[in-house]
């Protein structure tokens, strides 16, 4: 199917609707051993495209997100990618609480945040990010 007759394996589930779903069907299929953890990568990257943080409310999510270079790169597609306050906060929030680890990456995580949104040129979420950072949610 992969090969033959040029179709990708997803063609035959068309209800997927993410493009990270269809994408990790065709790799599993197609390319033979594919690591899972990374389709969750992928998957949760979507998801914060896609503007949904339904992933931080599953615990099998807890040891991708406790990765610092990976939570890193969380924190920076959600302010590129949604430019929301809104999302951005319930990123953090979830890292202040998670666990001992995503605790210690936290201020890092702010940092990045304060980085992204200078990037973007985003000055309402720069001062957002600063307020939050006022709020002392920390303690």
């Amino acid at each position: 199917i992969c090969s033959g007759n040029g179709l990708a394996m997803s063609a035959l589930y068309p209800e997927m609707r993410f493009s990270w779903e269809i994408k990790s069907v065709d790799a599993l299929f197609c390319n033979g051993l594919t690591r899972f953890g990374d389709l969750s990568k992928e998957g949760i990257l979507q998801a914060i495209k896609d503007h949904d943080l339904r992933f931080l409310q599953d615990e099998t999510n807890l040891p991708l997100l406790s990765e610092k270079k990976f939570s890193k790169e969380c924190v920076r597609i959600c302010v590129k990618e949604t430019r929301q306050m809104k999302n951005i906060e319930d990123l953090l929030d979830f890292f202040l609480v998670a666990n001992n680890e995503t605790r210690r990456n936290v201020t890092g995580l702010i940092k990045e945040a304060i980085n992204s949104s200078v990037k973007v040129a985003h000055d309402v979420l720069v001062i957002g990010i600063l307020e939050y950072l006022q709020s002392d949610k920390k303690n």
